[in-house]
């Protein structure tokens, strides 16, 4: 069985928790890491003290970015990928859309492959709401409402912006990519206004996010992104929501993906059945580096929600 060789950038984000949990996968093996200071790894997984270090090491194919400073990864996933190594990078992948346009160039030039870390979308009742949508249970889609919400934790949460995106652009992407996946309606203008209401300190940090989005063929969106989830008393750390509307009726799914209904002038569903089967992206990513699959999104429509994330912040209004 062919096997990929993995390294890991820094731990400053979620797909390290995936990686950890793939020690067992006889399809891939991390060898070597550098830049983490939370995570341990195997003895002999070899520790570099540089990404540049790392990037010698001959036998990596794949590196997973998780970098101490997001705002530096995009020149590090393009560092890699020159290298000759495929890169699955911790979300936001870039700050504009120069980064963003130099990472879809290069991945074409190098033939490396590129893929920005992907997983709520993918679960089995999600997936389900996207194909209800696609075959018309609601008739012609008109608009959509996404939510997203984390726990405070607000003294722990970084005051700098470029070593997690800030609020609006590692959490927001979910939005987008709620708002694009779900409709199938590409996402052509997007805003944003924010606020810091509640943050315990100085700096940038943000508490809470509105986004409006315009999409194809006249659909739009709303969404709102949070640091607010009370959750001890809610029973988990993220709340998401999203609920659809068409010329037909209406889907959701609330709750954190405890409860959704299908509700259309005929009928009220209730709780859809859930018919997909719920995958890691990265998984995805594994099968096509393995050679055993092709994902047939191309890496310019992968990365368009974050495109439009970039764009809302780039225009965004700010509420202080």
């Amino acid at each position: 069985m062919k096997q990929i060789k993995a390294a890991v950038y820094g731990d400053n984000g979620h797909q390290i928790t995936l990686l950890k949990e793939l020690e067992n996968d006889p399809r891939i093996r991390i060898i070597a890491a550098a830049a983490c200071t939370k995570t341990q790894f195997a003895p002999d997984v070899r520790i570099y003290d540089t990404l540049e270090e790392m990037l010698a090491d001959k036998e990596v194919e794949l590196v997973s970015l998780c970098s101490p400073r997001r705002k530096g990864q995009a020149a590090q996933a393009v560092q890699c990928m020159r290298a000759g190594k495929h890169v699955y990078a911790e979300k936001p992948c870039a700050f504009t859309e120069e980064e963003l346009d130099e990472i879809i160039a290069v991945s074409k030039e190098t033939g490396c492959k590129f893929h920005e870390m992907a997983e709520m979308e993918y679960k089995d009742v999600y997936e389900t709401l996207i194909r209800l949508v696609k075959e018309g249970a609601i008739g012609d889609v008109i608009q959509i409402f996404t939510q997203k919400s984390y726990s405070p934790n607000l003294e722990n949460r970084p005051q700098d912006e470029e070593i997690d995106g800030g609020l609006l652009m590692q959490v927001g992407i979910y939005n987008m990519r709620f708002a694009q996946q779900v409709t199938g309606k590409k996402i052509l203008r997007a805003k944003a206004v924010q606020t810091q209401k509640g943050n315990p300190k100085a700096g940038e940090l943000h508490t809470a996010v509105s986004f409006l989005t315009e999409h194809e063929d006249g659909v739009i969106g709303v969404g709102i992104s949070n640091y607010c989830n009370p959750s001890a008393a809610f029973g988990s750390h993220g709340n998401e929501s999203i609920r659809v509307f068409g010329t037909n009726g209406f889907a959701e799914i609330t709750d954190n993906g405890r409860h959704w209904r299908l509700c259309t002038h005929q009928k009220d569903y209730g709780a859809f059945a859930v018919t997909e089967q719920s995958r890691h992206y990265f998984y995805d990513v594994l099968e096509e580096l393995l050679g055993e699959s092709v994902i047939a999104v191309s890496l310019e429509e992968e990365l368009h929600p974050v495109r439009m994330v970039i764009r809302a912040k780039t225009a965004l209004v700010q509420n202080v």
